[in-house]
């Protein structure tokens, strides 16, 4: 195959690999805000050495995000509820709660 088409057939294909990570690069160079599922994975990467390994493979492009998200979303949503629970666990009935 020669060398030109090979080079074209083979940017055509790292281009649509990495089309959704150029999608979510271009927002965040544009300075928009995070949306909430972004927010959400953000704020669990801060206390959570899992979550921010997934995070920093992504950001170092050595994961592909869609195949990453699912995983990510359900452990940081599981991880939300568990602090849910705890604190309402924590939370004596007089706080807010009437006794009884």
């Amino acid at each position: 195959e020669p060398l030109a088409r090979g080079l074209t057939r083979y940017r055509r294909r790292r281009a649509k690999a990495l089309r959704g990570e150029a999608f979510l690069m271009r927002r965040f160079a544009a300075a928009h805000p995070l949306n909430k599922r972004q927010t959400l994975l953000m704020s669990k990467a801060v206390g959570d050495e899992r979550m921010a390994a997934h995070i920093e493979a992504f950001s170092t492009r050595n994961v592909n995000f869609i195949g990453l998200q699912p995983r990510l979303l359900s452990h940081a949503l599981t991880m939300a509820t568990r602090r849910v629970l705890a604190s309402r666990r924590d939370t004596p009935p007089s706080a807010g709660q009437p006794a009884g």
